[in-house]
């Protein structure tokens, strides 16, 4: 059921983010795109992640997102296909010299570290999709991208090489 209720909502709706309750204490896990849970809003309107900082201060624990190369599933009026964006910035071209395919940074334990410091702070675009770009869109990074600085807007990053596409079931 709760599946049939998500689906309505994305197909039916403009809702992109959801908020699960569960039992883990007194956390409250908030899955979304960079741009709706940054602690600072990188576009024209106070995000909920903004708004969730300014309500719990510190507490609010913010983990952003993004990868060199995106393929996702793209709405379009003919229905889903696959699209693939790519974007290098200075905090996933790290991985082009890794063997790992991902990282997770957690920004309160580099802060001696001038080399990161660097990185953290500088404006820069992060991938932030959403379910309808159409096929010319995706050769302009504007499109699918959001400039803001890592350390104004989270709190730790996990960092991909590439991420796949959802899987749609019918």
């Amino acid at each position: 059921m709760k599946m049939q209720i998500f689906q309505a909502l994305v197909e039916n709706s403009v809702c992109r983010t959801f908020i699960i309750e569960g039992d883990f204490g007194s956390v409250l896990f908030i899955n979304g795109h960079n741009g709706h849970i940054a602690r600072t809003s990188a576009i024209a309107y106070t995000c909920l992640g903004e708004r969730l900082a300014q309500t719990y201060g510190s507490e609010y624990y913010a983990i952003g997102t993004d990868a060199l190369e995106t393929s996702f599933q793209s709405k379009g009026a003919d229905g889903f296909s696959i699209m693939t964006v790519t974007n290098q910035n200075l905090m996933n071209e790290l991985l082009t010299t890794s063997d790992q395919p991902y990282y997770f940074i957690e920004f309160a334990n580099v802060t001696d570290d001038t080399v990161w410091q660097q990185i953290l702070t500088q404006k820069m675009r992060f991938t932030t999709l959403n379910v309808g770009i159409e096929d010319w869109q995706t050769a302009v990074p504007a499109f699918y991208t959001l400039q803001f600085v890592p350390m104004e807007c989270f709190d730790a990053m996990i960092v991909f090489g590439s991420v796949g596409p959802t899987q749609l079931y019918d």
